[in-house]
């Protein structure tokens, strides 16, 4: 924890961001705030959820008695006389057996009776027929027909109730109410303002009538439908309802509730119908278009149809036919007849396969704010991939869940706000380490980049953080180069000052592509010279090896850079490199006016020393102990051991050799002198040396240890003398 707690103060915005993003979706589960965009996305996932585990197939137990094309043509246009229709009950009741029959339509008004017609003037003029006129006319009452075909049969019958806000019409006779709206307690159905309902005959012949309504979503699907609708004061079921009702032997329809006193559900004897909070019920879909038989109408009065059709099966009445059929928006199919919509919830029903959708706002606003607060405090902790993978895997886990709840539990719980949660979650996560890495690459870059090889800055911005962080100071071993052209102070006296800058840019290029061929960091220009190290910021272990690399190709590129120099006609340049390894601090050094990331210490002093004694001992680059140490494999001429200017301890130093060199040709002859020059034998090397020195005349080493000898030879060293060369100059 002690670790995690910084990582947590480092990416306090983040987490308040990730917090006040979740905010809106705990309050829109409260209800506090609408949030449209989740309501279309969570039909959306409804549906696909739907889609994905529909049962499909055709389920023969409800049929659709179909008013089509066929049935037009051979018994009229719609609504046709009630005798057909009469005899259409008849039919299926009597001889069929059907179980029960439903009607998607209303017989709002009366039948013209051709009685009517011509009962008051016959009666007019033969007043003593009058009573045998009456029973003649009483048999044309075709309504009267239809209501005692409807009573000796288990019929249903449909009616609509007005839910616009306009002037709201009555008529018809309405059914029974359920039960008072006053027991609903925590429902709020939809309330109507008028009806339009069935002939009083024909409702009172039947006993039972369900309403058809509609409920679509915002976006026009039906995915609900509204089970309960409310009309002064009292509440009337649906078609589908009021056929279970008929089915289960006319028994009531009982309100059920939750622990909360809460009104979650009705019941009819065993079956429990689930509702939200408007008096709805889920539509749970058996699949697309034609889950159901049709069968035509014309057929049925025909007896065309097998009594094993319809024997037994519960019968619902609707039209297909164009300009009669209830088009109605699904889940499943963007065409689809109302009747059949019924047909679905009441298949449903007789499986107990209806889904609960419960209305828990604390819980979905307890759950919003666990993972919401969970994702804030975790994601800024990893990795862009392990991010990415957390989250895809919580998605997952969630969809997994919610899908699980819904196929064997029949629970439609939410999905859209903690799945979008998520999601969002994840880009604000993703953008925010998208736009901070880019600063903190840019920070890397105009830190790094003016003196580090792009190659290097590249590789430091996968992990920003850290070397930016490595800026504040840290101990490391590594490699320091100091270089600087001999006599620069002569030559630039020779020279405009725009010749002087044209050289000298010239130059600094050139040696700087070198050192950053060889990975290392410039540290810094004084005046002609050069400070660049190696083993920082990035970790190397050759950084010995690359710094000597370095100075070898910089020495060794001279010539060619002269002959350049010549033909601008610059004077030719010579110059001398001090290498050393060893622990030196590194950092972001300075005053609170100016800072530099620069390297500090001892180890670094000393080059600077060996770089001013390659002047001294003629040869173009001088090395520290450990720098040779680091490279064994290499060529290299032991050049001295010495004390330099403020030091106790002795070190020796080395000159690395390109192979193929006439320094490395005489190596073996030039140690044997420098171990009779430590041994008091100065003429013995002074032979030695003065060979030497004819083979190779441009080898600056060798006249400096002649003249030494001289003076030894004259002037010998005191008694104690130890070899090592006291060097009173920096």
């Amino acid at each position: 924890m002690p670790a995690i707690s910084p990582l947590l103060r480092r990416h306090a915005r983040r987490i308040f961001a990730a917090w006040l993003l979740c905010l809106p979706f705990v309050l829109g589960a409260l209800g506090v705030l609408a949030l449209p965009g989740l309501a279309r996305l969570e039909g959306w996932l409804h549906d696909s959820r739907l889609a994905l585990t529909a049962p499909g197939g055709v389920d023969p137990r409800v049929v659709i008695v179909d008013i089509d094309e066929a049935s037009l043509a051979r018994l009229g246009q719609w609504p046709w006389p009630r005798q057909t229709v009469a005899a259409l009950v008849d039919t299926l009741a009597g001889h069929y057996r059907v179980s029960a029959i439903g009607f998607d339509a209303v017989f709002a008004e009366p039948e013209h009776r051709a009685s009517n017609d011509w009962l008051p003037t016959l009666g007019a003029r033969f007043p003593a027929l009058l009573p045998e006129l009456r029973q003649l006319a009483a048999g044309d009452d075709h309504d009267r027909r239809l209501a005692d075909s409807v009573r000796r049969a288990p019929v249903v019958l449909g009616y609509y109730f007005d839910t616009s806000d306009g002037a709201a019409r009555h008529g018809g006779q309405l059914p029974e109410p359920v039960f008072e709206q006053a027991l609903a307690n925590g429902v709020a159905p939809v309330a109507a303002g008028g009806f339009g309902a069935n002939l009083p005959q024909l409702q009172q012949a039947a006993g039972h009538a369900g309403h058809f309504n509609a409920l679509a979503d915002a976006d026009g699907v039906n995915r609900r439908l509204p089970a309960l609708l409310a009309y002064r004061g009292q509440l009337y079921d649906s078609l589908s309802l009021a056929m279970l009702r008929r089915l289960a032997g006319d028994m009531p329809l009982l309100p059920e509730f939750d622990a909360g006193g809460r009104m979650d559900a009705v019941s009819i004897g065993d079956w429990r119908l689930p509702l939200g909070a408007d008096g709805s019920l889920l539509i749970p879909y058996r699949g697309a278009r034609g889950s159901f038989p049709y069968i035509s109408a014309e057929r049925v009065l025909a007896r065309e149809v097998t009594p094993a059709e319809l024997a037994g099966r519960i019968v619902l009445v609707g039209a297909s036919a164009p300009g009669l059929m209830d088009l109605r928006a699904t889940p499943l199919s963007a065409v689809y007849p109302g009747v059949e919509i019924h047909a679905n919830v009441i298949a449903a029903a007789l499986d107990k396969r209806l889904y609960r959708q419960p209305d828990n706002a604390p819980a979905e606003a307890l759950l919003l704010l666990v993972l919401g607060g969970t994702l804030a405090l975790l994601l800024p902790l990893l990795s862009p991939l392990k991010a990415a993978l957390a989250s895809t895997l919580l998605a997952a886990l969630l969809v997994g869940t919610n899908l699980a709840a819904w196929q064997y539990r029949q629970l439609a719980l939410p999905l859209a706000a903690p799945l979008t949660l998520i999601v969002l979650l994840y880009l604000l996560n993703a953008s925010w380490g998208y736009f901070s890495e880019a600063r903190k690459r840019r920070e890397l870059s105009g830190a790094f980049g003016s003196y580090v090889p792009p190659a290097l800055v590249a590789k430091m911005a996968d992990a920003p953080q850290r070397f930016l962080a490595q800026m504040q100071g840290e101990h490391r071993v590594m490699s320091v180069l100091f270089s600087d052209v001999r006599d620069f102070t002569r030559i630039s006296e020779g020279l405009p000052a725009t010749e002087l800058s044209a050289l000298m840019n010239r130059y600094l290029s050139a040696q700087t592509a070198h050192v950053q061929a060889a990975s290392g960091t410039v540290d810094k220009y004084i005046g002609d010279a050069i400070m660049a190290f190696w083993g920082a910021p990035l970790a190397d272990a050759e950084h010995a090896r690359h710094a000597v690399g370095a100075a070898l190709a910089m020495a060794g590129g001279m010539a060619a850079l002269n002959d350049a120099f010549a033909a601008r006609g610059w004077p030719p340049l010579a110059i001398g490199v001090g290498i050393n390894s060893g622990g030196m601090n590194v950092g972001n050094m300075g005053s609170d006016f100016r800072r530099a990331y620069t390297v500090m210490g001892d180890a670094v002093n000393l080059a600077a020393r060996l770089e001013g004694l390659t002047k001294v001992y003629g040869v173009p680059i001088l090395c520290g102990p450990d720098t040779r140490a680091a490279c064994p494999d290499m060529i290299w001429r032991e050049v001295d051991r010495m004390r330099v200017k403020g030091k106790r301890e002795a070190v020796s130093a080395w000159q690395p050799l390109p192979e193929g060199s006439q320094a490395a040709a005489g190596l073996t002859e030039w140690q044997a002198a420098l171990e009779a020059y430590r041994a008091r034998d100065f003429a013995g090397a002074q032979q030695r040396l003065q060979a030497l020195a004819a083979a190779a005349p441009d080898d600056g080493l060798y006249p400096y240890y002649l003249a030494r000898c001289a003076h030894y030879l004259h002037h010998p060293p005191a008694a104690d003398w130890d070899g090592v060369h006291e060097h009173s100059e920096k």
